[in-house]
């Protein structure tokens, strides 16, 4: 659960980042810190979904191979053999 509670962090930013974020606030009329705060929670919520979907392509690959749902094997040799022959 969010707490309303404060606290801060120290960053360390490249020039072209504070740049960026600079510019930012200036369009938006926000705080540097209200801008940072919803470019962390917007990445951490991207990062949770990307996560997720992930987790769901595992299942239904483990669910469903070996099934006509599964990989063209056709595809799938052709696919290795390619990666092979480029690591090479």
């Amino acid at each position: 659960m969010p707490s309303n509670s404060t606290n801060t962090i120290e960053l360390p930013l490249e020039s072209e980042v504070r740049e960026q974020l600079r510019v930012e606030c200036e369009r938006t009329g926000r705080s540097r810190d209200a801008v940072l705060s919803g470019v962390l929670l917007r990445w951490a919520r991207d990062s949770r979904r990307r996560q997720e979907i992930a987790d769901e392509i595992a299942l239904f690959a483990a669910a469903n191979a070996g099934s006509e749902l599964d990989l063209d094997r056709d595809l799938e040799a052709a696919s290795v053999e390619f990666l092979s022959r480029d690591e090479a």
